[in-house]
């Protein structure tokens, strides 16, 4: 069982340390999630594993719970780095991220398997779904049949708060005064 204790962004996993339990992550009974050492961007990375093949299936890799309580004027993203192989390209299997602040998860990026994904790095805006909330991230793979895929590989997760860039930003100088600079912008 994992604590009820949040923790304050940001939140990084590398898969350095090779373990789940480092960063507390979850994968529930029977799963297909595996650490693969020798692959990464950066190796290692987390895998759903096709074998063996399970039908009708949805297995999750959920995290532990964060924290984006106290934070008001705050963009909160979720990245990401994902590989995708298959032996048939059927686009009946998926790889979701979720977010979830209660009982509900709420899917904020999904890819099927289409075609061969080579290393890519999605950085999704969650902030409407987390801001002044707990909450918790997962990777949800989900299916008619696993051996249609070879494996859905997941690095580099970062869960990250930033301050929107200003826009239409001036400078002015007030003369005579040269000492005196006036910046303005739009929120």
């Amino acid at each position: 069982s994992r604590p009820d204790t949040a923790i304050l962004l940001p939140f990084v996993e590398t898969w350095d340390s090779g373990l789940f339990e480092t960063n507390l992550w979850e994968t529930g009974e029977n799963s297909h999630w595996r650490i693969s050492g020798q692959v990464g961007l950066t190796a290692p990375s987390v895998e759903f594993y096709y074998n063996p093949p399970l039908a009708g299936y949805q297995q999750a890799l959920t995290s532990r719970l964060l924290s984006a309580e106290n934070l008001i004027d705050w963009n909160i993203f979720l990245s990401f780095s994902l590989k995708h192989s298959s032996f048939n390209y059927t686009g009946l299997e998926s790889m979701k991220a979720q977010v979830n602040t209660g009982s509900n998860w709420t899917t904020v990026w999904e890819a099927s398997n289409t075609e061969l994904l080579s290393w890519e790095t999605y950085t999704l805006n969650i902030t409407s779904e987390v801001i002044g909330q707990k909450f918790r991230i997962r990777f949800l793979a989900e299916g008619q049949n696993s051996a249609d895929i070879i494996q859905w590989l997941i690095d580099n997760i970062k869960v990250l708060k930033g301050c929107a860039k200003p826009t239409n930003l001036e400078c002015y100088i007030e003369y005579p005064n040269i000492n005196q600079i006036i910046l303005s912008w739009d929120p």
